[in-house]
């Protein structure tokens, strides 16, 4: 029996996919976690084969999440289940020891398939995913290539991130652009994640060094 854990902030996403699970001969997932911090508290982390892991975690970055999962249990497969399709996010995460990537619109079928290929030590990208990277057999990026590939910023991300670099707080750019506190931080984070910062400054400092803003 395949033993799968889901680590993502939105519960009722994670016990969703805990659903599609249930009843699988071949595959159980025993339980659900909020946050990186969670999981590594319950003291259950050598139990499972498989971790689902979404990128996008409040207070915490998915590949930073998964390079630890990787450094301390080498053995888990982690399988990143995100709506994330940034091909710079996708690479990152396959850098950093992911065994696979799917997107959250992923059915029942294409989600145990995906546990079964990783199990077999075999990397699972679903068509839509290969097809952003444009390679569909093996992704071997080194860093400095990974370096280079500048990510793709929405409309409102571009607008976030011009406040960010002239230090608006996160309460001014609400007012500013007239969307919710939530709002700024979701995007916030999102940014991060794009550009692989674990801060604000990290955020201003490969922005201007990209020229990300003109």
């Amino acid at each position: 029996m395949i033993k799968v854990t889901v680590i993502d902030d939105h519960n009722l996403f994670a016990d969703g996919v805990k659903k599609l699970l249930e009843g699988n001969q071949h595959i159980e997932c025993l339980d659900t976690f909020n946050s990186f911090r969670s999981f590594i508290s319950s003291g259950r982390k050598k139990e499972y084969d498989v971790i689902l892991l979404d990128i996008n975690l409040d207070d915490e970055n998915g590949i930073d999440v998964c390079a630890s999962l990787k450094r301390l249990h080498p053995g888990v497969k982690v399988i990143a289940l995100t709506m994330i399709s940034e091909v710079s996010v996708i690479q990152k995460m396959i850098n950093n020891g992911a065994d696979g990537y799917l997107l959250k619109n992923v059915d029942q079928e294409e989600l145990v398939e995906s546990i079964s290929i990783v199990m077999k030590d075999e990397m699972y990208l679903t068509s839509k995913i290969k097809n952003i990277i444009g390679n569909a057999s093996s992704i071997e990026v080194s860093e400095k290539e990974n370096d280079r590939l500048l990510p793709t910023l929405s409309r409102r991300e571009k607008q976030v991130l011009v406040l960010i670099i002239k230090e608006f707080t996160t309460q001014e750019i609400a007012d500013h652009l007239k969307i919710g506190f939530s709002t700024v931080e979701t995007h916030r984070r999102n940014i991060g994640i794009k550009l692989g910062a674990r801060n604000t400054a990290g955020i201003v400092r490969i922005a201007l060094e990209n020229k990300l803003i003109g």
